[in-house]
Formats: C-alpha cells, sequence, structure tokens
C-alpha cells in the first residue's frame, strides 16, 4: 500500500468518525423521540464505539479497514428502509 492510499484512509475514517460523533450529539439528546431511556443509551453506545472503531483507522490507515467501516454506516439506513416496507406492507 503506497502513503496516498493510507493517508486517504486516515482521512476519510476521520470524517467518518467525526461525522457519527456530530450526528449522535444532535440526535441522541434526551426528548420525546427517545420514549424509552435505555433504547437511547444503546443507541449512543453503539454509536460511540462506531466512531471509535473509525477513529482507530485513523492510526492504523488501512483500506480494507474502511471499506468494512463503510459497509457498517450502512446498518441504519437500510434498516430504516426495511422497516418502512414492512410497515407499508402490513397497511395493504
Amino acid at each position: 500500500m503506497t502513503s496516498d492510499q493510507a493517508l486517504t484512509a486516515r482521512l476519510a475514517s476521520l470524517v467518518l468518525g467525526a461525522f457519527v460523533l456530530v450526528r449522535t450529539s444532535a440526535e441522541a439528546r434526551p426528548g420525546p423521540a427517545w420514549p424509552d431511556e435505555r433504547q437511547r443509551r444503546r443507541a449512543v453506545i453503539g454509536d460511540l464505539a462506531f466512531a471509535l472503531a473509525a477513529l482507530g483507522n485513523v492510526v492504523v490507515g488501512s483500506v480494507g479497514y474502511l471499506e468494512v467501516l463503510m459497509l457498517f454506516s450502512l446498518v441504519t439506513p437500510v434498516t430504516i428502509f426495511v422497516f418502512a416496507v414492512r410497515d407499508l406492507a402490513r397497511a395493504d
């Protein structure tokens, strides 16, 4: 792996980790969107673990590790899509 690839992986991991931290601080505040405090805490802990994993790749600089992180970052939107389709199927 060249130094350019490692630098790119490090920068992308830094951006991904920062994005997750900013999103978590904005969306996971206590309030009416989170009626169950345990569920909110689990979401925050999961996001923090993911952000730490992404920021860990800033040190490692692995492209393969970044690919795995990018795939895991798609779990939330895919879950929302699946549940929306399931709810629409039930309505019929």
